[in-house]
């Protein structure tokens, strides 16, 4: 009973203890809407810390942690309080791990919203107004206002004022047309600003310009100056009226700028101006003055619709369209090159056609005509092109002495004599039975040799040729036969493009181009470091493809095919290599046997065991009740250790770990747990008696008296001069010997020891020496790493490592069959290369080498061995027998003898000259054709060809040249069209290339329906399509031709030409007007009696005003109004009368 009463006396007295170490005199102080300060009194001597709640419920639920701070810390700063609300706080001090104190008293803040600008406004050019709001009221203190220039001013206080104010109106900003910037704050929170606003003062108006003057310079332009009377202005606004009333903004020009250029004017036109000037958008008060100039009168327009036709030999016919009625003539000028133009004639105004005779036959002429007047010269027309017709063509002379030449199994060569200057080309035809000739090739003009390829070996061919052109063909020549050579059986071409594809772990495939038609099978070789390969399969002919399996994971592989028949082996195909793929990744295993040892009073040590090889990082989690852990670290992979540290002493710690990867996390090892020590202990005592002993001659052993109970070890040092020590090693507590191996024989060591702790370390020993044994004389260690490489066909170089320093000789030994071996030489001491010299050619040799020294010979090395190289390799013989034909207009093939047996391949030299060559290609050996690609048409290329090996290359074969062949032109993509009047379209498609003409086709239909209606000469950029019916849309095409071809047809384009009103008259019944166009004369009907108040304008097609007038037509009255100063054509009139608009086109003659 008295032991119950003493437990329970016991436990009130430790609640009341605890309970007057709580914190006391708690505050709580807002600053800002993010930051309430707390402080407040320390009353306890050994507390770890202290935790801060927090709740926004009430002063006494809903607390939750916000934070821990160390013992004696008697502030904290809650850096993100809920603004606009009530926070309450209490602190209590944290005795140990699991106890804590009683809670102070319970403060609250309130902190306050942050400021914020909602509104500025621009209300003069020295006004700028703000809207805001700060925490109200008076008890809050007052708004601050402060105000910058620009975004890199200077802040200022403009003012301060009750905290209730939400609007400010600023009227003493200092400059206009300048950017202000403005924030605020309260005196309850200084240091917290609102959010920064900016705005610019409007501009004060600029004074106007004055001194306008205007002057017409051609009948399209009319030049502005200008004095420039601000000194404030951003710019000036240029305007501009027909009548001097009613003016548009035409043009805005810079500040400081004093002229305008205004151009694109109608000829023969009154033009009135004045200009004002702005500043930031605001306009001056007033304008300049009125300035006027009249245009002056136009050049005549430029004729149109030139067409030039050849009518013979020596004369083509010219004729254009007058599209003027002021020109006093046309001049004609000639091209001979479609750029170079000369005049030719002039011919009077009103003139419509030419005849240009004297010239010279099947040559192309290209004109183009002008008008001129007084007033200068027109714009050319497009320009057109003709050729005068040729000479009748007769047919040529026919060729003779044709002979036939086999050079191969599957080649015949053609030659004849050329009788004729005039032929375009030569047909060659080809008999199997002497009677029956089939055309097999036309080759070009002056051609004299033929060679015809792809034919069957041991066959009779007969060949003839006769010569054309476009008046027939000639006679044959005389048939002319020859046999083809019995074909030769030759090595397979190699396979090419060889690929190799990881399937999986363990398996690639292979794929390649079989490219012969004559092997027996393939080869495949596989190799593991790129270099070195050896046979895995044999695959059948015509095999591409083999499926390597059974290999190791994520291991580089590398492959080589070669192609093999009676005659042998081919050259290997590319060398293509794989990794295959990793095996799939699965969550780790899971690490075990978790350990922890405190090591110091704010340390714990953990290790464990990692069972995985496949982890990227350990998860380490730490507990203060072994129940609740929280991840403290992530440690790297193959990591089997973490210190932690900043713990608090005497503290029991859980911990446990887990693996993870890519594809998750492991299971936890066990829970270990660790007690941190107790706060540090001091120094040990220092040990004494050190005494050091040699044991042989590579080890001392010491020994000393340990003094201490508190060391956790010990460090030992030596020294080689008695002077200058360094830590050899760390032993454990209590320990007193210590074993120093691997010294050197016959040496003095000194060494000294001290004892250390947690604390520190103790002085040291007394100084102890010895000196090593000296060592005995022992067999020399091996040599390794022994390397044979082959200098020449007669000498093989040996090299090796020297691993002993004790030998006084290395025995060299020579095997030829790798099991045999005899002494060849012996070398001196620290050798470690021999040259084997006199050995035969091609043949291979064994080779091992060993020391000695007085106590015996070491054990040998590794066999290692070499074939020393073969006899030297000559140049190969020359190919000869070069041809080149054209194929296509890109592609020439090429053929030759191949006249060497040893050659590895062959260099293809091209020029564009027939002198300059360089190389294209090479191809492997026993290649004899090589087809040439990507080549310019119609263009002649020379070809050589030469063979060679590792001696060196041969001479060159024969020079063989062809000239690819003409290429179809380019499908043409740029077609435009647009309306040249109202019955003629113009068509253009800009410069074209490789073409001869251009075929011009049409259509009312987009898709259908299409039908050539002209062929243009290709210098030619254009067409005019002439004589269209109105309101119908027409659509067209072109595509160019020559004498390879004609290409594709270009984009569709279309326009619509338009309803042609003459002399007609519409009636507008809602408001009785009638509208009639006779002449040059515009007439407006009022059919009503009362007068009638109109607005009309008078436009071209493409939409530019060129006349307007408005005013009262009286009833039954008409508007009669001039229009002789526009030239003939058609003409858009508007007319807006009661609301109502009305257009319709008319012509003027």
């Amino acid at each position: 009973m008295k032991k119950l009463f003493l437990f329970l006396v016991f436990i009130s007295f430790g609640k009341a203890f605890a309970q007057s170490e709580a914190p006391s005199n708690l505050a709580a102080v807002a600053v800002s809407s993010k930051q309430v300060n707390l402080s407040w009194k320390d009353n306890s001597t050994r507390e770890l810390g202290f935790e801060i709640e927090r709740s926004t419920t009430s002063e006494t639920a809903g607390f939750t942690k916000l934070g821990e701070v160390a013992a004696n810390v008697v502030s904290y700063t809650d850096a993100n309080p809920p603004a606009n609300t009530y926070s309450y706080y209490r602190v209590r001090a944290k005795l140990t791990a699991t106890t804590f104190s009683g809670y102070s008293n319970v403060v609250y803040a309130f902190p306050p919203v942050a400021p914020n600008i909602s509104k500025i406004e621009v209300k003069g050019t020295n006004w700028i107004a703000i809207t805001f709001k700060v925490q109200g009221g008076k008890e809050n203190g007052n708004v601050v206002i402060q105000r910058r220039q620009g975004q890199g001013g200077a802040w200022s206080t403009i003012g301060s004022f009750d905290s209730n104010l939400t609007f400010y109106d600023d009227q003493t900003v200092p400059l206009d047309n300048t950017e202000y910037c403005y924030r605020v704050s309260w005196t309850g929170a200084p240091n917290e600003y609102s959010n920064i606003a900016c705005a610019t003062t409007l501009a004060s108006p600029p004074n106007p310009p004055t001194n306008l003057s205007a002057v017409a310079v051609s009948s399209s332009q009319i030049n502005l100056s200008w004095t420039d009377a601000s000194n404030n202005e951003s710019g000036f606004e240029v305007f501009r009226s027909t009548d001097n009333a009613n003016f548009s903004k035409i043009a805005d020009v810079g500040a400081n700028v004093t002229t305008y250029a205004n151009a694109g004017l109608n000829a023969s036109t009154r033009y009135y101006y004045y200009v004002g000037s702005q500043r930031g958008g605001t306009p001056s008060r007033t304008k300049s003055n009125t300035a006027d100039a009249t245009t002056q009168s136009a050049l005549p327009n430029a004729p149109a619709r030139l067409t030039a036709n050849a009518t013979s030999s020596s004369q083509i016919n010219l004729s254009w369209a007058d599209l003027s009625d002021n020109e006093t003539g046309f001049e004609i000028e000639r091209s001979t090159d479609s750029r170079n133009y000369s005049k030719i004639a002039d011919v009077g105004a009103g003139t419509t056609t030419y005849a240009n005779t004297g010239l010279v036959s099947n040559t192309q002429y290209c004109y183009r005509v002008r008008a001129k007047n007084g007033a200068g010269n027109s714009g050319y027309t497009d320009p057109a092109c003709a050729t005068t017709q040729a000479p009748p063509v007769t047919i040529p002379r026919p060729p003779s002495g044709l002979t036939a030449t086999a050079t191969s199994s599957s080649q015949i060569n053609l030659s004849w004599t050329d009788n004729a200057s005039d032929e375009t080309g030569f047909e060659i035809e080809r008999s199997t039975d002497g009677i029956n000739f089939a055309k097999i090739a036309d080759v070009g003009a002056n051609a004299t040799t033929y060679s015809n390829t792809g034919l069957n070996a041991s066959t009779r061919y007969w060949y003839r040729v006769r010569a054309n052109n476009s008046a027939g063909a000639s006679s044959y020549t005389n048939v002319a036969d020859a046999t083809t050579q019995a074909p030769p059986v030759t090595i397979p071409r190699p396979p090419s493009g060889l690929i190799a594809t990881a399937t999986s772990s363990s398996q690639i495939n292979l794929g390649w181009a079989d490219n012969a038609s004559d092997e027996t099978a393939f080869e495949i070789e596989r190799s593991t470091d790129g270099t070195n390969f050896a046979k895995i399969a044999d695959v059948g002919a015509n095999a591409t493809t083999y499926s390597n399996t059974g290999l190791n994971a994520s291991t580089r592989y590398w492959y080589r095919v070669r192609a093999n028949n009676s005659a042998g082996a081919s050259s290997y195909t590319n060398v293509a290599d794989a990794t295959t793929q990793a095996p799939p990744v699965t969550i780790p295993r899971p690490p075990s046997g978790l350990i922890a040892t405190a090591t110091s009073s704010s340390q714990i040590n953990l290790g464990w065991a990692d069972n995985a090889s496949d982890e990227t990082a350990f998860e380490i989690e730490r507990s203060t009740d072994g129940t609740n852990f929280a991840k403290i670290a992530d440690v790297g992979a193959n990591a089997t250790t973490y210190s932690n540290t900043g713990l608090n002493a005497s503290t029991r710690y859980w911990y446990r770990v887990r693996a993870n990867n890519s594809a998750g996390s492991s299971s936890y090892t066990n829970v270990a747990d660790a007690t941190t020590q107790a706060p540090p202990v001091t120094i040990p005592r220092p040990p004494s008696g050190l005494i050091a002993t040699a044991t042989s001659s590579s080890q001392i052993n010491l020994g000393w008296a340990d003094n201490a109970s508190d060391e956790t070890a010990f460090e030992i040092e030596r020294s080689t001069d008695g002077t200058n020590f360094a830590k050899i090693a760390d032993v454990g507590a209590n320990a007193t010997t210590y074993s120093n191996t691997g010294l050197n024989a016959s040496t003095r060591y000194w060494y000294r020891v001290r004892a250390n702790n947690s604390a520190g370390s103790s002085s040291y020993t007394n100084v102890a020496d010895a000196t090593t044994q000296a060592p005995p004389v022992t067999i020399p260690r091996p040599p390794s790493g022994l390397t044979a490489t082959a200098t020449s066909s007669s000498q093989i170089n040996l090299g090796w490592t020297d691993n002993a320093s004790d030998e006084t000789g290395f025995e060299i030994e020579r095997s030829t069959d790798g099991t045999n071996f005899a002494k060849i030489a012996e070398v001196g001491a620290n050798a470690t290369t021999y040259s084997n010299t006199g050995l035969n050619a091609s043949t291979r040799y064994w080779y091992r080498v060993r020391a000695n020294n007085s106590a015996g010979a070491s054990s040998y090395t590794n066999v290692s061995d070499a074939t020393t190289q073969a006899p030297p390799v000559t140049i190969p013989r020359p190919p000869s027998g070069l041809t080149a034909t054209a194929t296509s207009s890109s592609q020439i093939n090429l053929g030759w003898a191949d006249n060497a047996s040893d050659e590895t391949g062959f260099e293809i030299e091209r020029s564009t000259d027939g002198t300059n060559f360089a190389k294209i290609a090479d191809v492997g050996a026993n290649a004899t054709t090589y087809s040439n690609t990507g080549l310019n048409a119609s263009t002649r290329y020379w070809y050589r060809v030469r063979a060679k090996n590792s001696a060196g290359a041969s001479s060159y074969t024969n020079v063989a040249d062809a000239t690819t062949l003409l290429a179809v032109p380019a499908t043409p993509t740029n077609l435009t069209a647009e309306l040249a009047d109202y019955d003629q379209i113009r068509l253009t498609w800009g410069t074209l290339s490789n073409a001869t003409n251009v075929l011009v086709e049409r259509s009312t239909s987009p898709t259908t329906g299409f039908a050539q209606i002209t062929q243009q000469p290709a210098t030619s950029t254009s067409y005019v399509d002439l004589g269209l019916n109105e309101q119908t849309t027409y659509y067209y095409r072109i595509r160019l031709s020559n004498a390879a071809g004609n290409s594709g047809y270009s984009n569709v384009v279309s326009v619509t030409t338009p309803e042609v009103v003459i002399s007609v008259r519409p009636q507008l019944s809602e408001v009785g007007l009638t509208l009639v166009a006779y002449g040059q004369t515009l007439r407006i009907q009022n059919e009503r009696f009362q007068p009638l108040e109109i607005d009309w304008k008078i436009m071209s097609l493409n939409g530019q005003p060129l006349k307007t007038d408005a005013g009262i037509v009286a009833g039954k009255q008409a508007w009669i109004h001039d229009l002789s100063a526009l030239r003939g054509g058609v003409y858009v009139v508007i007319v807006n009368a009661e609301n109502h608009v009305f257009s319709t086109k008319i012509v003027l003659n």
